[in-house]
């Protein structure tokens, strides 16, 4: 099995970053609308393309190999903290300068899986 990894751009990143900034807002969007009983066309087609999104963005994070990595990106954008607040959770073990170096890492994980897998 020959699979062709194309480079990542600035874009690929930007899209990603706009997928896990969007992600809390999402998973609340999928468990609302799961709770409904009689969808809408517009609101069945929302649901499915956010589940969709949900469960590629979760998959690309779970294979995050670096546990810190996963942890700080798990923090960052799951839980919807301010890079500041990041910075200040994980100030006692890292430097800000390594906050950000691993976020970036994370992102770059995460929009290489989503590449791969067509979703960006």
């Amino acid at each position: 099995m020959n699979v062709v990894l194309s480079a990542v751009t600035k874009q690929d990143k930007q899209a990603t970053k706009a997928l896990l900034r969007d992600y809390p807002k999402m998973c609340q969007m999928v468990t609302g609308l799961s709770h409904k009983q009689d969808l809408t066309i517009q609101e069945h087609q929302v649901n499915k393309s956010y589940k969709h999104l949900v469960e590629h963005v979760l998959l690309a994070h779970s294979l995050i190999l670096d546990d810190e990595v996963k942890r700080i990106i798990e923090h960052r954008y799951f839980k919807s903290r301010s890079y500041v607040l990041t910075s200040i959770q994980f100030r006692s073990i890292m430097s800000e300068r390594t906050v950000d170096r691993r976020i970036e890492k994370g992102v770059s994980m995460i929009t290489e899986s989503l590449k791969l897998w067509g979703v960006i």
